[in-house]
């Protein structure tokens, strides 16, 4: 059988700043939803249980990212409920920033 895995990319750390458990949540949910299209739609419980953390830290982290807008939250009408999507444009933004017309301070706000 083989393994549920993650992979960290350099630009998690480097470009969005991200550490630790956000860290470690991002990455799960862009091994599900790197395209921008797809969804990450499985349970905070499982994703706890994959990342070795309480299902509250890993909606701590969530919201962290949720607030920093990096990812997004959509209900659903299924077992699960609801669903996390990467912002693909904004992953790319913190790469070129200038080709989107945007700056990162924390935070995504378009150029004055």
């Amino acid at each position: 059988m083989f393994g549920i895995y993650y992979t960290v990319h350099s630009f998690m750390t480097d470009a969005l700043g991200l550490t630790g458990t956000p860290l470690q949540a991002f990455a799960f949910i862009y091994s599900f939803a790197h395209d921008g299209k797809e969804r990450y739609r499985a349970s905070r419980e499982y994703m706890a249980a994959r990342i070795g953390v309480s299902v509250r830290t890993v909606s701590r982290a969530l919201d962290c990212l949720l607030i920093k807008g990096l990812i997004n939250h959509r209900e659903e009408n299924s077992v699960v409920g609801h669903s996390y999507g990467i912002h693909a444009d904004l992953v790319d933004a913190h790469l070129d920033p200038h080709r989107f017309g945007l700056e990162y301070d924390g935070q995504f706000v378009a150029e004055k």
